[in-house]
């Protein structure tokens, strides 16, 4: 099963996905503005919990991809929503529960 977070920046649409270099994604700061990350990929949320120094974030995406890698079915991310994160050794990760991405 393949997982993947679609993200819009400006005029831009991109897809995030595992094993993907050189992107980054929007960390939501406790004020409401973003900063920009470096894309870490997904991690499950029992790995995440227990990373060392690994903090619980909000990632900004506008809709989520879970399925066959050729074959993704999307779930839009709604207005305030955003994918549970966690920042770890500089990098932004998506959280998954149960092999999708976690919405929150």
């Amino acid at each position: 099963m393949s997982v993947a977070l679609h993200r819009k920046i400006n005029a831009r649409n991109l897809v995030l996905e595992e094993g993907q270099t050189g992107e980054s994604i929007g960390v939501r700061r406790k004020g409401g503005s973003y900063s920009f990350l470096p894309w870490g990929g997904f991690v499950d949320i029992e790995i995440a919990r227990k990373l060392p120094g690994g903090r619980a974030v909000k990632l900004q995406a506008s809709r989520v991809g879970s399925g066959r890698e050729w074959a993704l079915e999307w779930q839009d991310v709604g207005p305030g929503q955003h994918v549970q994160g966690c920042v770890f050794a500089g990098k932004a990760y998506a959280i998954l529960e149960r092999g999708k991405a976690r919405v929150i």
